[in-house]
């Protein structure tokens, strides 16, 4: 069997192993991800460009604005227990509820910790008899799934003492999650685990709850409800708006082409003054002296191609979330008969 180090350890590096999943998911949610241009569109000068578009948030938020929880029952009873209300309500979970359901749709999973209250909690009015229930985010917390039973075999919490230092900027404290104690832990500067609180429960069970999302035989962890069609929708319209932006910058203004017109009249500060091509790029009228001057204007950029191509990968987006049309900006093509 494990020692408590070694489950430390193996916590640790599963954890890791996850984190740039679960930092994607979270820039998918914040519409933060940047996307790479690929460079034949646009001007090496125009490359910075960053769209946002937040199709991932729009859906996620209206799925958690429509999960509610109106109370819990023993089995055998028609009524809502006033003790298991009394407890979600000191523990502020109609907060918190809503901030758990959300991290299970971005990440595949969330926990819920239970602990007794310490001595400082009870002294800033927690009462003694009623357990801490905390949401915990799966960016700080490894729980192991028994693939057997489906139970918790251990779990770890991982956080900073700001008040210590460790090699590497690693997490320093830990908190081991077990099925007759929770334990504490501090890295010290060898990276070794001390012991540092010990609660011994004697529950029998792990006091971690997980929320997965999207289980399967195969992934007992959890997938993000951004499926890959909805990313890969998100990323076509990021870079259709980059584009549209490109195309706006450089071509919104109908473009003129002169011949037979000389620097200086176009500039007649002799280069003094930086604007003096752009006032000129951006004239209604322009006059020139020279009996050889001609001109020639082309049309203004037509972006309307980039908002029909937008309108077409809301329609899919519609497709694979079931949001309504009016969630993401377009009519839709249903005709209801009477």
């Amino acid at each position: 069997m494990a020692t408590n180090a070694e489950m430390i350890d193996e916590a640790q590096q599963r954890l890791t192993s996850t984190m740039s999943a679960l930092q994607e998911d979270s820039e998918y949610y914040e519409a933060n991800r940047r996307l790479t241009t690929l460079g034949t569109a646009v001007p090496p000068e125009m490359r910075a460009l960053k769209a946002n578009v937040g199709w991932s948030r729009l859906y996620l938020d209206a799925l958690n604005e429509r999960i509610g929880v109106n109370g819990f029952r023993y089995p055998g009873s028609i009524d809502a227990d006033p003790d298991l209300q009394r407890w979600w309500q000191i523990n502020e979970l109609d907060q918190e509820a809503p901030i758990a359901h959300l991290e299970s749709l971005i990440h595949g999973r969330c926990y819920v910790t239970v602990a007794s209250p310490t001595p400082q909690d009870i002294k800033l009015g927690h009462p003694r008899d009623v357990p801490m229930i905390r949401v915990e985010s799966p960016r700080h917390m490894w729980v192991e799934v028994d693939p057997r039973t489906r139970r918790v075999s251990y779990a770890v919490r991982f956080y900073n003492d700001p008040s210590r230092q460790v090699p590497n900027n690693q997490k320093n404290s830990y908190t081991l999650y077990l099925p007759n104690s929770t334990i504490n832990y501090d890295a010290n500067s060898k990276g070794e685990y001390e012991e540092t609180g010990r609660v011994d429960h004697k529950l029998g069970v792990v006091p971690v709850h997980p929320f997965f999302n999207r289980e399967r035989v195969s992934d007992r962890f959890g997938r993000s409800e951004i499926i890959p069609e909805l990313r890969s929708a998100q990323d076509v319209a990021t870079r259709v708006v980059m584009n549209m932006q490109a195309a706006s910058e450089l071509m919104a203004v109908p473009q003129r082409l002169l011949f037979g017109v000389s620097k200086e009249e176009i500039d007649p500060s002799g280069g003094v003054d930086p604007y003096a091509k752009y006032k000129a790029f951006m004239a209604n009228i322009l006059t020139f002296g020279s009996p050889d001057a001609s001109a020639v204007q082309l049309s203004a950029a037509e972006l309307s191609n980039y908002t029909t191509v937008l309108q077409e990968l809301a329609k899919h987006v519609a497709s694979y979330t079931g949001l309504p049309p009016q969630y993401l900006s377009f009519a839709s093509d249903i005709r209801r008969s009477h």
